[in-house]
């Protein structure tokens, strides 16, 4: 329920304290053991979650298509 929570309070602020920037626009934010990956579209106030996963070598694997 937690990473819900999280997810739900990106709509008020979409860069929180401690998010880190993954590419342009492409941001992570660290919920426990887990990583939400997600990309902002300011203009169209929108969030698109690419990939929610347990941090290991694999998490970030990828990431750059998650959004194409």
């Amino acid at each position: 329920m937690r990473i819900v929570d999280e997810i739900t309070a990106l709509r008020m602020q979409p860069r929180p304290h401690g998010v880190v920037q993954l590419a342009p626009n492409v941001y992570r934010i660290r919920v426990g053991d887990y990583r939400v990956i997600y990309k902002v579209f300011d203009e169209q106030e929108l969030i698109l979650i690419g990939r929610i996963a347990r941090r290991d070598e694999g998490t970030y694997r990828g990431i750059g298509s998650l959004f194409d």
